[in-house]
């Protein structure tokens, strides 16, 4: 994985570990719930960008102009939740071998875990109140944080 992609990942690690550190020394807090929130929607925005310039960041290697405003357009600026589907389906576009290779490997509790952030921040966008933990969001980022691994793996060292 890219340096850059390392560090928003690392950044929003801390960021979500600074959260967690006011939480456990504020449990009464009022904040408490909109952190969450927020850390629900800073972990999946983070796994989404993140997802996308992975495979942006390959397919642009060696294109043209007009490639590049193309996958620009169609990955990088587009909006897309990280579900583990969505993950699959894009990938299955662009290269079936890395989409067998992504589905074979990635773990199921993995899968839930990212989806369940997806679900999360859903949620919040139609209202819906959550009841998750902070340190189910930690977990949640982790798990997709690993999923973001083995694609960056799949992506850039298998069937170049």
């Amino acid at each position: 994985m890219n340096g850059s992609n390392i560090q928003v990942l690392d950044d929003c690690q801390a960021e979500l570990t600074n959260i967690k550190n006011f939480i456990n020394e504020n449990p009464l807090h009022s904040m408490v719930k909109y952190l969450v929130s927020y850390s629900v929607i800073k972990s999946c925005g983070t796994i989404e960008i993140v997802y996308k310039d992975i495979i942006y960041c390959h397919l642009i290697e060696n294109a043209n102009a007009e490639a590049i405003t193309y996958f620009s357009r169609n990955i990088k600026d587009s909006s897309s939740n990280p579900k583990f589907e969505n993950m699959c389906s894009l990938l299955k576009q662009l290269n079936r071998n890395w989409n067998s290779s992504f589905k074979s490997t990635v773990d199921e509790l993995n899968k839930q875990s990212l989806n369940s952030l997806v679900e999360l921040r859903n949620q919040l966008a139609h209202g819906i109140p959550i009841t998750s933990s902070i340190d189910d969001v930690i977990t949640y980022f982790a798990n997709g944080r690993s999923i973001l691994n083995v694609l960056d793996s799949i992506v850039n060292n298998n069937n170049k």
